[in-house]
C-alpha cells in the first residue's frame, strides 16, 4: 500500500521518503531509496489537494506580506512628502512674521502719515502715529472714529 501524507511517502506503513514537495519527488531521494522503491514511487498518486491548497495557502501569505510591504513604503513615501511640506509651511511662516514685523516697524516709525481705508464703508481701518500728528487730533482711537470727508481736505490737489 502506497500513500502520500503531508510531506512524507509511507510504503506499507514504513516512511520512505521525506522528500515531497509539491507532488513532485527529489532526485536524491529517489536515488537514496534503490530501483524497487523507486517503482513504488512512481506508481503512487500524489494526493494534489492537500499540496495545491498548501501552495495556495503560501502564495497567500507571500501576496499579503508584498502587498503590506507595498502598503508600508507609500505610506513611508506620504510621511516623508508630508514632513517636507510642513517644513516648507514652517519656513514660509517665518518668512511671513519676518516680512510683517518688518514693514509693521516700518509703518509705526515712518515720519509720513500713513492710513488705511475700508473702501466699502469709507472709514479708516488702521493709521500710523505720524498721521495722528498731522491731523492735529487727540489719539489714534479718535482718529480711526473719524469720517474721511471730516478728516480730507475739502478741495484735493
Amino acid at each position: 500500500m502506497k500513500t502520500l501524507m503531508g510531506a512524507h511517502l509511507w510504503v506499507n506503513g514504513t516512511k520512505v521518503v521525506s522528500a515531497v514537495s509539491y507532488g513532485l519527488y527529489s532526485a536524491g531521494a529517489l536515488a537514496a531509496t534503490g530501483p524497487a522503491v523507486q517503482e513504488d514511487l512512481a506508481a503512487a498518486q500524489p494526493m494534489h489537494w492537500p499540496v495545491l491548497t498548501g501552495a495556495l495557502a503560501i502564495a497567500l501569505v507571500f501576496f499579503t506580506w508584498w502587498q503590506q510591504l507595498r502598503h508600508r513604503r507609500r505610506m513611508e513615501e506620504t510621511n516623508d512628502e508630508l514632513r517636507r511640506s510642513e517644513e516648507e509651511a514652517r519656513r514660509a511662516f517665518a518668512s511671513l512674521r519676518e516680512s510683517e514685523e518688518k514693514f509693521r516697524l516700518l509703518f509705526e516709525n515712518t515720519m509720513d502719515a500713513i492710513m488705511f481705508l475700508d473702501p466699502q464703508t469709507q472709514k479708516y481701518v488702521d493709521c500710523n502715529e505720524a498721521a495722528v500728528k498731522a491731523s492735529k487730533g487727540g489719539t489714534r482711537e479718535w482718529f480711526l472714529s473719524q469720517a474721511v470727508s471730516k478728516l480730507s481736505a475739502e478741495f484735493q490737489p
